[in-house]
């Protein structure tokens, strides 16, 4: 009985609630009484320990400040199944159901005006409010809320339109963690609360490559010295273990100044001259060097990603880490090097120049 339930692990804890089918499993210690009280009371009872929200100004300090950020983008006239044909015809079905002595004729033309809506996200905010996509998403988020304090991931969410926008955020709901204002999106189904969790705390644990958007990426051309991106396509056998051998170079790319992001829009491809998937772009100051080789070896992606004649930037002195000026030393039979302070220095920038 107990897997019909999800539960192939005993013992557990499982909460029933009245107003769902399913039943929500308590995924934290089942040594710690205290914890599972607190558990059981905040299931009890959700609007005592709710997700914080948050706009404007106090949101876009919170992504500056937090190292680790779990953003909830949510906006009930734009959710993607409240718009939906379906949900729209359902809905129009209740709101338009005949009265007593009413006639068919007139329910008929008041669900096809409603249908034929031609602006469906400006809907009445009353009738979007009942998307049950909506609050059970928020309920399951709500339930992860406490495991992410735990491991260090703050949680907001947020009904900014013109933040999510920013950040390239078009379809709603989305999730969207920020590591030091790294955005990173979540692919997967957020009704899954244990997924939506596993995913967070393995951006948190792990070093992993960012997925970003179209907005996230033309703001990292401009302000990324050196910027790799992979692009690749949904349901792609060898995107993927492609993409397993690039996380494991992921680390070393790092040390030597390279950020390393993956995206999936071919549309942005074409315009890089990308016509098979998937494929990789070095971006050196906003310069794009399409990669040849055979993606499959992550240490040959590695040797060109930090070969000297693809990091050379035409009429402008590289800058380079720690571990990046060692290996020039090593290779290098003369070298020039400009030592300099970024922060307090005037004159250095003049020098520079």
């Amino acid at each position: 009985m107990a897997k019909e339930f999800g539960v192939f692990a005993l013992p557990a804890v499982l909460f029933f609630k009245m107003s769902s089918k399913e039943p929500v499993i308590y995924a934290g210690d089942l040594y710690e009484e205290q914890d599972i009280l607190n558990w059981l009371m905040t299931q009890k009872d959700p609007s005592g320990d709710v997700i914080d929200e948050v706009e404007g100004d106090v949101l876009l300090k919170t992504i500056q400040e937090s190292e680790a950020l779990a953003v909830y983008f949510w906006n009930k006239t734009l959710c993607e199944l409240c718009n939906s044909k379906a949900y729209r015809k359902q809905k129009a079905k209740k709101d338009v159901e005949p009265s007593e002595g009413s006639l068919d004729e007139d329910s008929e033309d008041s669900e096809a005006d409603y249908l034929n809506d031609p602006n469906p996200s400006i809907m009445d905010p009353d009738k979007t409010d009942e998307c049950d996509q909506c609050k059970e998403i928020l309920e399951e988020l709500e339930n992860i809320d406490d495991d992410c304090d735990r491991h260090g991931i703050t949680f907001v969410k947020t009904q900014d339109f013109k933040v999510a926008m920013d950040f390239g955020v078009s379809e709603f709901p989305s999730l969207v963690y920020f590591e030091h204002q790294v955005p990173n999106v979540f692919e997967g189904e957020l009704t899954e609360e244990e997924e939506v969790l596993q995913w967070l705390i393995t951006q948190r644990t792990e070093d992993r490559i960012e997925l970003i958007t179209r907005v996230m990426l033309e703001e990292m051309v401009e302000e990324t010295q050196y910027l790799a991106v992979y692009f690749y396509k949904l349901n792609c056998h060898i995107c993927d273990e492609i993409l397993e051998g690039l996380e494991k170079i992921d680390d070393e790319c790092d040390v030597f100044g390279i950020h390393m992001v993956k995206i999936q829009d071919p549309q942005l491809a074409k315009r890089y001259s990308i016509k098979t998937f998937p494929a990789l772009v070095y971006f050196r100051n906003g310069n794009p060097l399409l990669f040849e080789g055979d993606l499959q070896n992550e240490e040959s992606v590695l040797e060109w990603l930090v070969d000297d004649d693809n990091r050379e930037l035409a009429d402008e002195i590289e800058q380079v880490n720690d571990r990046m000026l060692e290996r020039l030393l090593d290779q290098s039979l003369l070298l020039a090097v400009f030592f300099y302070d970024d922060n307090d220095c005037p004159e250095c920038e003049e020098i520079l120049e």
